[in-house]
């Protein structure tokens, strides 16, 4: 019988980052899917009790847990601290022994890509956006990046992407690089939300009317804008609709952007129509998404978009910003506008109000278990 590969996973869960969080999950829940000898053995990285906690509830079989911190004392932090910012590196480095994994799939840049050799490294690269849309990022940033994506192409580490179109936009500006890419689209699994009664969510929440969801973090890129432009202009004649817009309110490059878009509704007297939820739990945000007119994604860029992939798990209808990535995502229960034009954007809504669309029922299980599958895959 194989040995089974073993797969280090460094989690913690972070709300400012909360697609990153939940892509750990999913992907522990899509590898559970798979026949028992083709699961990778997980050696998970944390530090924290609630993030063990919230993976050992997945009921993994194949799972053990290390404690991810390296022990050091307050001169080797002082020390580090100082060649980190004048070389970008640790001048003190406490590795793991290679022989505790096969592989270790980095998330982020942090002290866990110098855990292990370049060989056992597995870079996942969810897009490119401060390539794309550089006028969205600190200098620091963008240089920052830029000197993590040489390291990795020095190295020649293995680089995963959600998306050919996150592929694609990478290639665009490293056609040199002759690292293994490859793709693999995740997918998503829902908790346990039927228990919640939609009635008294609405009460809790103030709904009083049918609604549309907009479930994006609030950072700039994400586009809310165009939805509340489009809110102005339907508000003189579909004024018994709402709109609601959950997720956390912090954009550290943009700390007012989420004032600006709560003065402007405040301005042009759409209070009424537009409620601003903040980040609500999981199972809530899933109920009141399945039981809206339709889920509303307006976003001018994205690497796989998870507000979609819900969409797809909840066989709910989406009306979705025209970008490459959300066109190869996608193609039943949609809607397509483009990213700016809030007309267009209006017209839909104006649409889904005066008409009942019956979302087409697919089976989402199989896409889990291709994700799991994929991944596996990349490890061979």
């Amino acid at each position: 019988m194989a040995q089974k590969i073993k797969l280090g996973l460094v989690f913690k869960y972070d709300e400012a980052w909360v697609a990153g969080s939940y892509y750990i999950l999913n992907l522990i829940q899509a590898l559970k899917t798979l026949p028992n000898n083709k699961q990778p053995e997980i050696i998970l990285f944390t530090d924290r009790e609630e993030d063990k906690n919230k993976v050992e509830d997945i009921g993994y079989n194949n799972l053990t847990h290390k404690t991810y911190i390296p022990h050091f004392n307050f001169l080797e932090k002082l020390l580090n601290k100082i060649s980190r910012k004048l070389t970008n590196k640790n001048v003190i480095e406490k590795r793991m022994r290679d022989s505790d994994v096969d592989y270790i799939f980095i998330q982020r840049r942090s002290w866990e890509t110098d855990l292990l050799s370049n060989s056992k490294k597995i870079f996942w690269i969810p897009d490119c956006q401060e390539l794309m849309m550089p006028e969205l990022f600190f200098k620091r940033e963008l240089e920052g990046r830029k000197h993590v994506y040489n390291e990795i192409i020095t190295a020649k580490s293995k680089i995963l992407f959600s998306s050919n179109a996150a592929l694609n936009d990478f290639k665009s500006f490293y056609p040199l690089a002759s690292n293994k890419m490859f793709v693999v689209n995740f997918a998503v699994v829902h908790p346990h939300f039927e228990d919640i009664l939609i009635d008294q969510l609405k009460v809790k929440y103030n709904i009083n009317n049918n609604y549309f969801m907009v479930p994006n973090q609030f950072w700039v890129h994400k586009n809310h804008k165009v939805v509340l432009d489009a809110a102005l202009e339907l508000r003189k004649t579909q004024a018994n609709i709402k709109i609601i817009f959950t997720g956390k309110e912090n954009d550290f490059r943009a700390p007012e952007y989420t004032n600006d878009l709560k003065q402007f509704v405040i301005e042009n007297q759409l209070t009424e129509m537009v409620s601003f939820l903040g980040f609500i739990p999981r199972e809530e945000q899933l109920c009141l998404m399945k039981n809206s007119i339709a889920i509303i994604q307006p976003s001018l860029f994205e690497g796989w978009s998870t507000v979609v992939e819900d969409a797809k798990a909840l066989n709910q209808w989406i009306l979705l910003s025209d970008i490459p990535v959300h066109r190869e995502q996608i193609q039943n229960n949609v809607d397509f506008f483009e990213p700016k034009n809030s007309s267009m954007l209006a017209a839909l809504i104006r649409r889904h109000i005066e008409n009942t669309y019956v979302s087409s029922q697919q089976d989402y299980h199989q896409q889990l278990t291709q994700f799991g599958e994929g991944f596996v895959s990349m490890l061979s």
